[in-house]
């Protein structure tokens, strides 16, 4: 069974609250998707011009609800394409 994946443009982050002006920062600084900004660290998004520390904590949690993040070991990995 193969997985399929749906990329979200960051601009549906428009709809929980977050300014078109920060996902067109962020949009130059390469994030183009609600997934990019979930697996991104902290420090690579403040480093974001324009985007502070509190707004890459609300951007954080809201991508968060948005992004099923789960931990798969290789072993568990390899187990699924079996």
């Amino acid at each position: 069974e193969e997985t399929v994946v749906n990329y979200q443009n960051l601009e549906i982050l428009v709809e929980h609250g977050i300014a078109m002006n920060d996902i067109q920062k962020l949009n130059l600084a390469g994030f183009y998707t609600v997934e990019s900004i979930a697996h991104a660290t902290m420090r690579k998004l403040t480093d974001v011009k324009g985007i502070s520390e509190a707004k890459v904590q609300k951007l954080k949690e809201l991508v968060k609800s948005m992004v099923p993040l789960e931990f798969k070991t290789a072993a568990d990995a390899l187990q699924d394409r079996k």
